[in-house]
């Protein structure tokens, strides 16, 4: 008995040595897991997930640029200004001639008989004003404006006035400056413009006294003064009213949206 309890001691007291050696690995391995638990920190990764959201909300900012748009709607358009009747003889069509050019009448073919040798005559008329006897002839090559003096002969006829473009429409004879003696008004179109000379006597020969160049110009004449519109703007014209003529003319100016169609 006393064999078996010196064997048995032993190897109690070495399995006991063994527990214990046993038990102080396991207590030194825990440290482990607190290592595989801080793996487990990585979770702020996920914080960047809000960050993706944020960067979209500037792009709604860019709507306010469209507000200026709408203070367009606030501007206006200032009444036209009316400018002061012209009264001037620049840029007149009709121009005296340099040289001499003398025609004789002939009663058999009437006042086409005036107009320049070749032409192709369109219309003519003779009439009177301040004793003067006055023609004029539309020709295809142009515009001339006659006077007859007795002093050189029964049927001669001087060009006084000459123009080399031809008129829009047959020229006019009326009283334009109300001073109960005839004028000539002629007038030229031109894609929308129209030059407008006025023919009165003076001095006993035919000039021009005034001239007009309108923009979509429309005249009419009688009564003792002329009518001119042109055009300022959309559906916007100048009135202008010509009464007296030579170095008399007086003209008044206002706006007008219904011009007529004017005579030449």
């Amino acid at each position: 008995m006393a064999l078996v309890a010196l064997f048995i001691v032993p190897f109690a007291l070495a399995a006991a040595g063994a527990f214990v050696f046993r038990t102080n690995q396991l207590d030194a391995t825990s440290p482990t897991e607190v290592v595989t638990s801080s793996a487990e920190t990585t979770a702020p990764v996920e914080t960047t997930a809000p960050l993706t959201v944020e960067t979209s909300a500037p792009v709604e900012t860019t709507t306010s640029t469209e507000a200026p748009v709408e203070t367009t709607t606030t501007t206006t358009v200032p009444d036209p200004v009316v400018p002061d009747a012209p009264i001037t003889t620049d840029g007149a069509l009709l121009r005296p001639i340099d040289t001499s050019d003398r025609r004789l009448f002939d009663a058999n073919v009437g006042c086409a008989s005036l107009a320049r040798d070749g032409s192709t005559v369109r219309a003519c008329d003779v009439t009177t004003t301040n004793s003067v006897e006055v023609a004029w002839v539309s020709m295809n090559e142009g515009v001339d404006i006659l006077a007859h003096r007795l002093d050189e002969g029964p049927d001669v006829w001087n060009v006084v006035l000459r123009s080399s473009a031809s008129a829009s429409k047959s020229p006019i004879v009326a009283d334009v400056t109300g001073d109960g003696e005839n004028d000539i008004v002629v007038g030229w179109r031109s894609d929308g413009a129209l030059a407008t000379d006025v023919v009165e006597v003076v001095n006993q020969s035919p000039v021009v006294s005034l001239h007009l160049s309108l923009i979509d110009g429309r005249v009419t004449v009688g009564d003792g003064r002329l009518d001119a519109w042109n055009r300022l703007g959309a559906g916007t014209y100048a009135h202008w009213g010509y009464t007296g003529g030579a170095d008399n003319w007086e003209g008044i100016s206002e706006l007008d949206e219904n011009p007529p169609a004017g005579q030449l």
